[in-house]
């Protein structure tokens, strides 16, 4: 009896994976483009566009996307993206916040932390 238990769940589990529950391939990143836009010697504005490739046919989430931006070692900026929905082939798509502040080490990752 707690062996058709076991299997059972283990069937469940894989079921509520949204790839797996799809049939769906993961998707990639594949790093950031960033464009400043300078609009003085003190003031810049950076926006952030994620890369990612998605090698199904049909749309697939990306979760639990974190970046952070330093200057040396001070923290300028963080944010999470809790899910993106990326279309099929390669894209880049839009963060959802703009840096005002200078940065030299951007920092991206997909997935636990």
């Amino acid at each position: 009896m707690s062996r058709l238990f076991l299997i059972a769940l283990g069937a469940l589990t894989i079921a509520g994976s949204p790839c797996l529950a799809q049939g769906l391939k993961p998707v990639e990143y594949r790093g950031m483009n960033i464009k400043t836009v300078v609009q003085s010697s003190n003031a810049r504005t950076s926006t952030v566009f994620l890369l990612f490739f998605n090698p199904n046919e049909k749309p697939a989430e990306a979760r639990n996307i974190n970046c952070e931006f330093h200057q040396g070692e001070r923290l300028v900026k963080k944010f999470t993206i809790a899910r993106l929905t990326v279309r099929p082939g390669e894209g880049e798509y839009e963060a959802p916040e703009k840096l005002g502040a200078p940065f030299n080490r951007p920092i991206c990752k997909v997935g636990k932390s």
